[in-house]
């Protein structure tokens, strides 16, 4: 990335953030915590009124009154406010990095997996539209609903290298919260008995729910994303089961081709993607998946994806196309 000009990126205090962004390839830019900035902006839960303004009227005035700002001055530099999906965390952001000329904001998540109603999206999506930040985001639905710019899921390509996998110890695994994945586990599981495969599954409780003792795949360890990845490497296959509704790319499925691992998914729609091959990705559906079917998946070899698709998905493609033309 040959860009001169200072970028300012103010994350969230979420763990991937961290990994994902310590790969980027550039000198000239500075990575802030959200967290540093927002004392500016307290939030007074004593009075409804009071919390109305500091969540919501304050935050919305100081993104447009940095519009206004850089209207008289402006610094020839960026500021990405990376993962920051909520008016008092973005307006945090804004209010210290307000006068940087080029104003991105990357949401990493679906638009129904955020805390804010239908109509506080549609009304921050224009105010900050109305003053200037340009919206980002990995999910191909709410691009088009929302007219929003889209760019690829991303990950980082320097994490491939920093992992060194031993003997295989699984042919299959899974690690995630259930959010209503418990059920189709204990039905892909069977499949996998048949085929006296190893797998290890380790699903996370939802909190509000209770389990039973005899409950299979119930794990209570919280593994760290380092943990995580060593396990990954010493197997074949990664088992993904997406959330209804979603429509863009998860971790998991840039974790199997950045790591040459094959993948059963019940994304129907990632066979849209470019680096998508029968060889590498088994798309599980209940009514028509058979141990036949799966087992003939399992038995084709790995496909190696070219590197110029997976340069689209790495992290500093993403910052390359948002910074264009500063």
């Amino acid at each position: 990335m040959r860009n001169k000009a200072k970028i300012n990126i103010v994350k969230n205090n979420y763990f991937m953030s961290d990994v994902i962004l310590s790969s980027l390839k550039v000198n000239n830019i500075i990575i802030h915590e959200l967290i540093n900035f927002q004392e500016d902006i307290s939030i007074n839960k004593c009075r409804k009124i009071r919390h109305l303004y500091y969540s919501r009227m304050k935050p919305v005035f100081l993104i447009l009154w940095s519009r206004v700002k850089r209207m008289f001055v402006k610094e020839k530099s960026a500021a990405i406010y990376f993962g920051i999906e909520d008016y008092k965390g973005i307006a945090c952001g804004i209010k210290n990095f307000g006068l940087c000329e080029k104003q991105v904001l990357w949401l990493w998540n679906p638009r129904q997996t955020l805390n804010i109603s239908e109509v506080e999206f549609r009304f921050l999506v224009f105010i900050l539209k109305l003053s200037g930040v340009s919206i980002w985001t990995f999910d191909r639905g709410d691009a088009q609903k929302y007219n929003l710019n889209f760019h690829e899921q991303v990950y980082s390509r320097d994490l491939v290298s920093s992992v060194r996998g031993c003997n295989k110890k699984n042919d299959v695994f899974f690690i995630g919260v259930d959010k209503g994945r418990l059920e189709t586990l204990k039905k892909i599981s069977s499949l996998l008995d048949d085929l006296s495969l190893i797998y290890s599954f380790n699903v996370v409780p939802d909190s509000h729910k209770d389990y039973s003792d005899k409950e299979p795949f119930i794990s209570e360890k919280i593994f760290s994303y380092d943990e995580y990845l060593n396990l990954l490497s010493v197997t074949d296959v990664i088992l993904e089961i997406v959330q209804n509704g979603q429509s863009g790319l998860t971790l998991r499925t840039l974790e199997a081709i950045f790591f040459n691992k094959k993948m059963i998914t019940t994304n129907k729609n990632i066979i849209e993607y470019d680096f998508y091959n029968e060889n590498n990705i088994f798309i599980y559906d209940e009514n028509t998946c058979t141990v036949d079917k799966l087992s003939l998946f399992l038995g084709k070899p790995y496909h190696l994806i070219p590197e110029s698709i997976l340069d689209k998905y790495d992290i500093n493609h993403l910052l390359n196309a948002m910074i264009k033309n500063i």
